[in-house]
């Protein structure tokens, strides 16, 4: 498999996908005015955690892969990521809702009965922005597991051990789950008649999808002296930047039509779950994805890498499994393609193969971002001295003897920006004012420095250049 360059823009194999899922990603991508790699890593999620961790395929004897994904989008403040969340998951959300009626009924049931029996259960697809604890509680309940799904997921790395002073296991919970390694949660606050107080998950499955903005996972990568980097938690996240996309109106109705045919396939995959009593389902492989699948096994295990490269690739081959199975569940129970048989088939693995060497190289065209030459890490340094104000093009030549002038500070405040960890703004120029009208201001934002609500360049604290006010 060729791997695109990683400085390069390069689209994500739509084609790869299961036809249901090829199809809507094109046509919602089209309508949300949004990337189709966007939309895919979203309804790979979603499938992911409707399919549920009950179902896995074998590779080989002890070793089983089920469909679970951590996954982040990556892009700047109004790049519509939430949006597109929202619409994947609308259906989950509408599901779980009916779900939740259900088990609010029984309880109250429950409750007027005076019943000495268990207590109700409530069963869900999905939560938002639990404490780790509660996320326990919800994984012990739901064997089956549940998708975490966050606005930001900088919340979800921010609010790691924060009730410990940062001596919790919170991201240990995040890593076996990832791994499914069993969890044993102990609080002796929950201790009842009813309950003993240890929520014990033997096989957690959890998927994980949010938004993060570019500079705060630069900041996130390099904190700690890049602990979640050597962690490795950052390597188990799949990654797609999402740039600012060209506004198109759609004719209305498309959307519903999209939203009819998601919901469709979610609920196809959720009967696809074995049944409470019942023993996890298993997977198999054709003789030829076998054959496949040891192929490039064994050809990235040939290529030697080190540091985050290699914890990259190292979860990246597993992940060509994961989308092996998810597309053959869709296929099998999604659409009327004909002649498939009960085992995941080589064009599955093909396709889940070639998915794996698009995020890695996504994942390193991210990573790219972040490298810095002797001048950027200059120009970063001054303008981090004054995070909140914006500087002119000349004032960071003066800053440093490596610039040459003013030209080629821009050059590299410009690349800067187009790595996004600076901020590009444009000043109000009147007629008259002296000045060129093409100048304007940079500013980046720090790990140090949150973004405020509903702060815009028109709330920047800017500076007089040479020639006049920006």
């Amino acid at each position: 498999m060729i791997i695109p360059n990683p400085t390069d823009d390069h689209p994500f194999p739509t084609n790869c996908l299961p036809k249901p899922l090829a199809d809507i990603t094109r046509k919602m991508a089209a309508v949300k005015s949004c990337s189709e790699a966007l939309v895919a890593v979203a309804l790979l999620v979603a499938c992911a955690v409707m399919i549920g961790g009950r179902t896995r395929l074998v590779l080989r004897a002890g070793w089983l892969v089920s469909a679970q994904i951590f996954a982040a989008i990556v892009g700047a403040s109004g790049t519509g990521k939430t949006h597109i969340l929202d619409a994947v998951f609308k259906a989950i959300q509408i599901m779980q809702s009916e779900m939740l009626d259900d088990y609010e009924a029984e309880f109250e049931a429950w409750r007027k009965a005076e019943s000495t029996g268990p207590r109700p259960v409530a069963k869900r697809l999905w939560t938002s922005n639990p404490t780790v604890e509660l996320l326990v509680r919800v994984l012990a309940e739901n064997p089956d597991g549940v998708a975490w799904k966050s606005d930001e997921l900088n919340s979800v790395f921010g609010g790691m051990n924060q009730y410990k002073n940062g001596r919790g296991n919170d991201e240990q919970v995040l890593l076996s789950s990832f791994s499914g390694t069993s969890i044993i949660l102990e609080r002796v606050t929950t201790r009842t008649k009813e309950h003993s107080g240890i929520y014990r998950v033997d096989n957690p499955f959890l998927c994980i999808i949010g938004t993060i903005q570019p500079e705060i996972l630069r900041a996130r990568q390099r904190e700690k002296g890049g602990h979640y980097e050597n962690s490795g938690l950052d390597a188990r996240f799949l990654k797609v930047l999402e740039k600012h996309q060209k506004l198109v109106w759609m004719p209305e109705g498309e959307e519903d039509e999209t939203q009819e045919q998601i919901t469709y396939i979610y609920g196809q995959l959720l009967k696809t779950r074995p049944s409470k009593d019942s023993e996890p389902k298993t997977k198999t492989l054709t003789a030829e994805a076998k054959e496949i699948w040891v192929d490039f096994y064994e050809q990235k295990g040939a290529v030697e890498r080190f540091g985050y490269e290699a914890a990259i690739q190292e979860k990246l081959v597993e992940y060509a499994a994961k989308f092996a199975l998810i597309s053959h569940l869709v296929r099998l129970h999604c659409s009327t393609e004909p002649g498939l048989t009960y085992q995941v088939d080589a064009q599955c693995m093909r396709n889940g193969i070639e998915m794996s060497n698009w995020f890695y190289a996504e994942a390193m065209r991210i990573k790219g971002m972040f490298k810095f030459d002797e001048k950027e890490q200059a120009a970063l340094r001054f303008l981090e001295k004054t995070p909140r104000e914006a500087q002119p093009a000349y004032k960071v030549a003066r800053s440093s003897r490596l610039f040459e002038g003013t030209i080629d500070a821009q050059k590299t405040l410009r690349r800067l920006t187009d790595k996004e960890a600076v901020v590009y703004i444009e000043r109000n120029h009147s007629p008259g004012t002296p000045g060129r009208p093409s100048d304007g201001v940079y500013r980046v934002l720090p790990q140090e420095v949150s973004r405020k609500p509903n702060e815009t360049s028109a709330n920047i604290e800017v500076f007089e250049t040479e020639g006049g006010a920006v």
